[in-house]
């Protein structure tokens, strides 16, 4: 069965088939139902299917080139991020007043609004003046999945950060006004290219800069990406695995488990038993948060096979090997996966596999075993 869009004169097609349980029973449709996301033209590898989902009737996202700029500017202001009624904004302004769209989050709505084209009167003269050379880094989220996903491809631009006093963020949250330093996250940043630059938050209050460089985000989340934020990865892979010795040979299958981090953190009630199932298939339990960077680069990198709980730690996958085949299990609809599962070329199945609606983003949920159990099977049968 096919489903079709038109969109700039191209066909739009998603593939779907009937999943056999795994005793050879036709389960319900909506358990059963797997769709293959066609590939885009410009990828000459992978492979995305989702297990479960509703019907697509268009692509869930987008790979393509982006407009990519990287500006320099003296004397540009910040507004300050005024959190009115749930909206969160803020933008870097030119000298002159006009906005520098590149500043934008690559994100608008829920919660997210437009900011003005010319600089509001009201902030022209901000009372903090920032010295020295500035890079905007984008949008700052405590989450490691968004310094992976907002962070880390502002650095796109293969250039040289160790001229860079300051690295400049917008705070994600409504509550954030400053950063906290992580070690994780400093290495990661510092592999990616201004390992001595300071950390400035623009919360409250606007600033101007002597000079600040602006390089629009090659990822807009949950819609679209161009896969050269990928360069990015590539780079960090390239600086912290040189001299790393992972004491041994890695294994090639892969489990990376949320059932260690604390309970706040949303996770599967059940997921020790998926951990069993997966020793079965021949997999390594892993808990990334208990692992340095170094070794959680190294084990994604060397991996055949990639499975886990939908949330940052799979979004390691980024550093993965093009082909590399990944199992999602999903408690929601995870666009920003797709994006790294289409644009690092990856062999990936979604299994949505939550046995009821969770009552908040948060909440513990438990995974339906026997979609796990098909979509694993699906994944692993060669030429399926």
């Amino acid at each position: 069965m096919g489903y079709y869009h038109l969109a700039g004169g191209e066909a739009w097609c998603v593939r779907e088939q009937r999943l056999m349980s795994v005793d050879g029973s036709a389960d319900d449709l909506d358990a059963t139902r797997v769709q293959e996301i066609p590939r885009p033209a410009m990828m000459s590898g992978g492979r995305l299917r989702v297990v479960g989902y509703p019907v697509y009737a268009e692509p869930p996202i987008s790979i393509l080139e982006l407009p990519l700029t990287l500006g320099s500017h003296e004397g540009a202001v910040a507004t300050p991020r005024r959190p009115a009624v749930g909206v969160k904004a803020g933008a870097v302004y030119t000298a002159d007043g006009d906005r520098i769209d590149a500043s934008h989050r690559g994100k608008i709505g829920f919660g997210w609004s437009e900011n003005p084209a010319r600089l509001p009167d009201e902030d022209a003269n901000p009372a903090r003046m920032i010295r020295g050379r500035s890079f905007f880094a984008g949008h700052w989220g405590p989450v490691f999945g968004h310094i992976l996903l907002e962070t880390l491809p502002r650095f796109w631009p293969d250039i040289d950060y160790s001229g860079y006093d300051h690295l400049v963020f917008y705070p994600k949250r409504l509550e954030t006004t400053t950063i906290t330093r992580k070690r994780h996250i400093d290495q990661l940043v510092g592999a990616a290219g201004p390992a001595k630059a300071d950390f400035v938050m623009l919360a409250n209050e606007g600033a101007r800069f002597e000079q600040i460089d602006i390089a629009s985000s090659p990822v807009l989340m949950k819609d679209a990406a161009d896969p050269r934020f990928l360069e990015v990865f590539d780079r960090i892979a390239d600086r912290l695995l040189v001299d790393h010795d992972p004491g041994g040979p890695l294994p090639r299958r892969i489990y990376l488990s949320r059932s260690h981090l604390p309970e706040r953190k949303r996770q599967a009630a059940n997921e020790s038993t998926v951990e069993t199932m997966m020793d079965a298939f021949g997999f390594t339990v892993l808990h990334p948060q208990e692992m340095s960077i170094p070794d959680q680069i190294a084990a994604v990198r060397t991996a055949e096979v990639v499975a886990g709980c939908d949330g940052s730690a799979l979004h390691m996958s980024a550093f993965a090997r093009p082909g590399t085949k990944v199992l999602a299990i999903d408690a929601r609809t995870v666009t920003n996966q797709f994006l790294v599962d289409q644009a690092r070329e990856l062999d990936t199945v979604h299994v949505l596999a939550i046995d009821a609606a969770m009552d908040a983003r948060s909440a513990p949920w438990r995974i339906r075993l026997r979609d796990v159990r098909a979509g694993l099977d699906l994944l692993l049968s060669t030429g399926a």
